[in-house]
């Protein structure tokens, strides 16, 4: 069995004319992070303001390659938002591990434990910078958890400031009221409309009164503020799916590209790294791709529209692993960008036991040429 599933994997990467005695353009990458190793890439990052690179969930080389790339960019882009395929209210809930060092914030969150130890990793480097060099998370897609996991950002910001004798308003206090951390899926009871509002009268009168609030929340103030912009996002003309609070798969895309927007109002002048699912990240809607994903994507959307502020400013880092073979229209990928048998031996061997390969085509013919250029513009090969 093990051995069929090696050569379909094999015969899936089959179609780009490498030659094994020729490499154009490209390096090996090490497990640990090194600025040298990367800085052949140096001069393919200019002009960009929105850096995404696409994750094949549940593969175990997404935290060294996600991890390393990151730290390059903030490092030497400024790149100082980490913007994640989740919604604000588990961001909030990381932001707060990063700056406290709560791991018991982990029994709250469903996470698996590559999730838990990439975190980790990145709370050690977070933990590494001068207090202006911090960077922040961002979830901008839709709150997959539910309402639940909204409540339980608002709770436990609110345990903080208890733990700090900090003094609570009447409105929180009334907020808080016979209220406590939840577990489990509360089922679609949960989702009703009194519940939602609930959250969204709370969050509201924080917002409308600063002065009060401000100085109650302190540090957190404006964690509730990106949450309930978020919120307001996420309910503003998006269908969800009945009794849940899933949107439609179309309105999806429209709520994520929405999120995005909103952040670069809030901080013009700065750039994004986005790890999301790879189905999300083509920079043009592709014929092929359409047929099979049937949507359009955020990443297609913040390209190409004329009133983007990020049209023709980002860079797409498309990501292909040894150890499995994409559960996305993998026709469409053998088509534009396999690897045979030879190939991957031979970039086996040129990475000598190093983590990962980051190239541009070699040799290209015009049509891979122009699918890079068009659809993205870095492909990354992953040893596991």
């Amino acid at each position: 069995m093990i051995k069929k599933k090696f050569i379909a994997l094999l015969m899936f990467f089959y179609s780009i004319p490498f030659y094994t005695q020729e490499f154009q353009n490209y390096t090996v990458l090490n497990e640990f992070y090194s600025h040298e190793e990367i800085q052949f890439i140096e001069d393919k990052l200019s002009g960009f303001d929105f850096f995404v690179i696409g994750e094949e969930h549940y593969a175990k080389g997404n935290i060294e390659v996600q991890l390393m790339l990151f730290k390059y960019l903030h490092n030497n882009k400024n790149v100082n938002h980490l913007l994640i395929e989740q919604g604000n209210s588990l961001a909030i809930l990381l932001n707060l591990y990063l700056k406290t060092g709560d791991e018991k914030i982990f029994d709250r969150i469903w996470f698996m434990k590559m999730d838990i130890v990439f975190f980790s990793k990145l709370k050690a480097y977070y933990d590494s910078l001068p207090k202006n060099r911090k960077f922040i998370i961002h979830g901008v897609d839709y709150e997959k958890k539910g309402i639940e996991f909204v409540e339980i950002a608002i709770l436990k910001i609110v345990e903080y400031l208890i733990q700090n004798k900090a003094v609570l308003s009447e409105h929180t206090l009334d907020y808080i009221k016979n209220k406590e951390f939840k577990y489990g899926n509360l089922g679609s009871d949960y989702y009703k409309h009194d519940a939602i509002q609930e959250i969204f009268s709370f969050l509201s009168e924080i917002e409308k009164n600063p002065n009060l609030h401000k100085e109650e929340f302190g540090e957190y103030y404006e964690d509730l503020l990106a949450l309930y912009r978020a919120l307001k996002v996420d309910v503003k003309g998006v269908k969800y799916k009945e009794n849940t609070f899933h949107p439609l798969r179309e309105d999806r895309e429209k709520l994520i590209y929405n999120q995005i927007i909103e952040l670069k109002k809030l901080y013009p002048n700065d750039r994004f790294f986005c790890v999301f699912g790879t189905a999300h990240i083509p920079l043009k809607a592709h014929e092929d791709w359409v047929k099979f994903i049937r949507f359009e994507s955020f990443i297609t959307k913040l390209n190409t529209y004329a009133d983007s502020p990020f049209n023709s400013k980002i860079l797409s880092i498309l990501p292909l692993y040894k150890s499995c073979i994409p559960r996305w229209k993998k026709s469409y990928v053998k088509k534009h960008i396999g690897l045979n048998k030879t190939q991957m031996n031979e970039l086996d061997e040129k990475s000598k036991g190093n983590l990962f390969t980051l190239f541009e085509y070699p040799n290209e013919t015009e049509e891979q040429k122009k699918f890079r250029k068009e659809y993205y513009q870095m492909i990354l090969i992953n040893r596991y």
